[in-house]
């Protein structure tokens, strides 16, 4: 009698520390964060803007990550291979951010990336990091110069 009264106590303490909960958990989808931070350039249509901060502190203080989803279109003279490295920011003091899909931990979980040609006026989704000092704010573009 006495094992089965602790088995129902335990069960009992379980049960009780159970919660529900009715409202999803912070941050568990990819909505605007941004707060304006960053503006489409050219060919650029921002889709979604996910603002995740990094206290490493190390030399250059606080930093901070945009994972950004965007969709690109190839408004150039030929076909394109866009590269994740050529979508840059370029922030309110000209100082120009590369975009970046895997060194840290935070951009794991990034999806592969698409590596088609895209043909003039084509388009195609992308999902690219940018490490950025904390409270960047800018203009993301797909950089064609190099």
């Amino acid at each position: 009698m006495r094992k089965k009264l602790l088995l129902l106590g335990a069960c009992a303490v379980a049960l009780m520390g159970a919660t529900t909960q009715s409202t999803p958990p912070p941050m568990s989808s990819k909505a605007d964060e941004s707060h304006g931070a960053l503006q489409a350039g050219q060919d650029i249509v921002l889709k979604s803007i996910h603002v995740v901060f990094n206290n490493d502190n190390n030399a250059e203080g606080q930093s901070m990550y945009y994972i950004v989803t965007l969709n690109f279109t190839n408004n150039t003279g030929y076909t394109l291979a866009p590269k994740f490295s050529r979508f840059t920011i370029e922030d309110t003091q000209k100082r120009l951010f590369t975009g970046m899909i895997n060194g840290a931990t935070t951009l794991i979980g990034i999806p592969d990336y698409y590596i088609g040609q895209l043909q003039r006026g084509e388009s195609h989704d992308y999902t690219v990091g940018f490490r950025v000092p904390y409270g960047t704010t800018g203009t993301i573009y797909y950089d064609t110069a190099f």
